[in-house]
């Protein structure tokens, strides 16, 4: 849905300029907000409501049939309150509000609370520009596989160069090794896999356009994940002519 126009340049003007029920839940919200964790900065930003710390922590949104209450590290609240939606970049949910939905003080200072000490310890939610940040920036389980990933692939490929790329994090040596990122129910590895041994051995796991799709409810097949790096660091060095033993 579309945010409501307004030419308010700050958080008071953006209140005063809603009205009947949006008025009333935003300003609910507010000061519940800053009773909660007052160390939070508020700002009128990407025309709505942000409150920050180390980075953006979560958001109020005025638009035309409700009001949006999200958080950068949403996902992780969601044992505080589960109507909070997964969706967008980072770790974003939001919760939906109408004017039946109910919503206790309690709870929103809980949700507040736990997402500024998520920030304090974690840091800014949107700061993914190192490979270690990016993992950082999921959910503990996912972390875990992500990092068995890295692992396995810096231990086929000890000598290549580990950044970030395309915001995935990459291994480098003489090209692509191996791009690798999280989604809602799989972990990607890219680029296709073309040699046809490997191929086949991958089988299970390719997606529509023959990049790996590996579920995050399975083990990680970790061993063909170095068979894939292996092989891909000796075709990167027949192509460029560099000697078997030589980087």
């Amino acid at each position: 849905m579309k945010m409501m126009s307004t030419s308010a340049t700050t958080p008071d003007a953006y209140a005063e300029a809603l009205s009947g029920w949006q008025r009333a839940y935003v300003v609910a919200l507010r000061t519940a907000v800053r009773s909660a964790a007052p160390a939070l900065r508020e700002q009128l930003k990407w025309g709505h409501l942000v409150y920050l710390l180390n980075g953006p922590v979560l958001l109020l949104r005025a638009e035309p049939e409700r009001v949006l209450f999200g958080f950068w590290r949403g996902r992780r609240l969601r044992g505080i309150e589960p109507r909070l939606k997964p969706g967008g970049k980072y770790e974003m949910a939001t919760l939906a509000l109408r004017p039946d939905t109910p919503l206790r003080r309690e709870t929103v200072q809980a949700l507040v609370q736990e997402a500024a000490r998520l920030d304090r310890e974690l840091g800014d939610p949107t700061a993914v520009g190192t490979v270690d940040a990016y993992i950082r920036a999921f959910l503990a389980d996912v972390q875990a596989l992500l990092q068995s990933i890295r692992v396995a692939a810096r231990a086929a490929a000890p000598q290549a160069e580990e950044r970030l790329s395309y915001c995935m994090p990459s291994l480098f040596q003489h090209g692509v090794l191996l791009h690798y990122a999280a989604f809602k129910q799989h972990i990607g590895l890219f680029p296709p896999v073309t040699e046809p041994v490997l191929r086949e051995k991958a089988a299970r796991y390719a997606g529509p356009k023959g990049n790996l799709q590996l579920p995050l409810n399975e083990l990680m097949p970790l061993a063909l994940i170095g068979e894939i790096v292996r092989e891909r660091l000796q075709a990167n060095r027949a192509r460029r002519g560099t000697p078997q033993g030589g980087g």
